[in-house]
């Protein structure tokens, strides 16, 4: 009679074993940035299990930012450790087996032979119309960054410029990084393109912002039962309290031991009384708002106006820097279309990256000697935490809001 020898499955993960080759432990893990390594590790062990993984849950459990993460995934791309794939279920991260990839016969990459995701045409088109939204220049770095968008989200351009008329229109902040954010957490939902943005903010734009600041001020990590989206909802359908009245509620709950939605909606309520009750209200909160945006979109304004005579005298002064920025963005486009032919254009990635480090320090050096500061030719703003928007890339908000919020008040301004 035979015998079968099974053995019982390890329910915990952390009972399981990561094999690491030695390869990566002398020749890469001893030149990689810390950061980096512990990123190849712990993505590792998810790969060695099969599971799939929240790249915000890893950043977070890393000490890191989803932006910086991203940037540890690259670095391991251009190192030939990791291949990037965009599969039905989102990215998929594929791990090297680095002795193969030694002594074995590499398997042809796709990356290697594919076309160009963007045209010049169409990447010079793409950019420019971010420019005219955030009423700067792109940066190399920001254009590496949308370029990384493209070909490791697959995100199309109308679907990027979804995001920054998204960020424009709504007041708030039109840093890539937090743009950025708005974008992955769209292709999170399953949003894909420009009609799949417009049908989930017609859906959820009116009480999702409420939601998640109400949330974040609370200290709170998972999502609102529909008890807790009812009584929010309240708040602006019923009493019709502005958001900053409502975070003013919710900061009333460091007093108790126990905060919750509920103490908050009693705060609220017992306001509301009171302020049936009084015929003299305070000032509209709206028009308070209003004012305050206004007075972010004059210092846009006025900023944009001293930016451009800065530039002038420094063209008229210095005609080469005018040349160099020229060739800064060309170098950033070609980058960009580098990046995008993948495995085959990784050198010639290279290349631009030394030519725009090559130009940047040519540039400095020039504002240096014609007695200007290196960044005389960056946009000016007078709070430039936030960019002169009144928010930072979280989303939260800029301490410069209720500075000119005060002065609002106060009518001094």
């Amino acid at each position: 009679m035979e015998t079968n020898f099974t053995r019982k499955s390890i329910s915990q993960y952390i009972l399981y074993d990561t094999p690491v080759e030695n390869i990566f432990i002398s020749e890469y893990m001893t030149k990689a940035p810390e950061s980096c390594v512990k990123a190849y590790l712990l993505g590792l062990m998810y790969a060695n299990m099969g599971q799939p993984a929240d790249d915000d849950l890893i950043a977070k459990s890393l000490g890191l930012t989803p932006s910086e993460l991203q940037d540890c995934w690259r670095y391991w791309e251009d190192e030939g450790l990791l291949e990037r794939r965009m599969g039905s279920q989102g990215t998929e991260l594929q791990f090297v087996s680095l002795r193969e990839q030694a002594f074995g016969i590499p398997a042809a990459k796709e990356e290697e032979t594919r076309t160009p995701v963007l045209g010049s045409e169409e990447a010079a088109k793409l950019y420019s119309s971010i420019e005219a939204v955030t009423g700067s220049l792109l940066s190399p770095q920001e254009i590496e960054e949308i370029g990384a968008w493209i070909t490791s989200y697959g995100m199309k351009p109308e679907f990027i410029m979804a995001g920054y008329n998204y960020s424009k229109s709504r007041g708030r902040s039109t840093n890539y990084r937090y743009v950025g954010k708005i974008l992955k957490d769209w292709k999170a939902m399953g949003i894909s393109d420009e009609e799949g943005v417009r049908e989930h903010l017609a859906e959820s734009d009116r009480h999702y912002d409420l939601y998640r600041k109400v949330f974040r001020a609370m200290g709170f990590k998972y999502n609102p039962t529909a008890e807790q989206k009812r009584m929010m909802d309240s708040w602006t359908d019923e009493m019709d309290f502005s958001v900053d009245r409502i975070l003013e509620a919710c900061a009333k709950t460091a007093a108790i031991s126990n905060p919750n939605i509920k103490y908050v909606d009693s705060v609220l309520r017992g306001w509301y009384s009171e302020e049936k009750k009084d015929s003299t209200k305070p000032a509209d909160q709206a028009d308070l708002l209003a004012r305050v945006r206004a007075l972010y979109e004059r210092d846009r304004e006025e900023n944009r106006r001293k930016t451009e005579e800065l530039r002038n005298r420094v063209f008229t002064e210095v005609p080469r820097v005018s040349e160099i920025m020229a060739e800064l963005k060309d170098a950033s486009y070609k980058l960009s279309r580098a990046m995008f032919t993948g495995g085959s254009g990784k050198a010639a990635a290279e290349g631009q990256r030394q030519r725009i480090k090559a130009l940047s320090e040519e540039k400095a050096r020039l504002l240096r000697e014609a007695g200007f500061s290196e960044d005389a030719t960056d946009m000016i703003y007078t709070c430039a935490k936030c960019k002169d928007t009144g928010e930072l890339e979280d989303g939260t908000r800029c301490s410069c809001f209720a500075e000119k919020l005060a002065l609002v008040q106060s009518g001094l301004l």
